[in-house]
């Protein structure tokens, strides 16, 4: 009889029933919290390159200010904002794939803004920005690997 008692009384823990309620974590439209966070091959490929031509954009900017103002300007934010959204944003399905993309096209926009603010003279502000997008861009990197 005893062994009767303990073998429910460990079947009624073990199912929970009056202990402590146990949340599952949080999903998106009923995937699970390890697919909202995985990373597709093709994504952080995708991914990877942009943040490379970022980062040495950026770099190249801060050294170079004035030559790369010159040059740049509109066509650095369609090459930029255009390339992370085809080939980055429109590959992005998990939170953290998403997460990746916005983090790049914040990074594209830094740029632009930093070409923007050289352009009126106000060098030591565009290199702030440069070194923004470039922070932007290896943190972007990192979480896609």
């Amino acid at each position: 009889m005893a062994l009767v008692f303990v073998v429910l009384a460990c079947a009624f823990a073990a199912s929970g029933c009056g202990g402590k309620k146990q949340s599952s974590p949080p999903t998106v439209a009923g995937t699970t919290e390890a697919a909202q966070n995985f990373l597709t091959p093709s994504f952080k490929a995708a991914a990877n390159a942009q943040a490379t031509e970022i980062s040495a954009f950026a770099a190249d900017l801060r050294r170079n200010l004035a030559a790369h103002v010159q040059v740049s300007g509109g066509l650095l934010h369609t090459n930029c904002a255009g390339g992370v959204e085809t080939a980055v944003s429109q590959r992005a399905s998990s939170g953290q794939e998403k997460q990746v993309a916005r983090t790049l096209l914040t990074a594209c926009r830094d740029l632009t803004r930093a070409v923007a603010v050289a352009e009126a003279g106000k060098a030591a502000k565009a290199k702030q920005l440069a070194s923004q997008a470039l922070a932007q861009a290896k943190l972007a990197a990192r979480a896609s690997r």
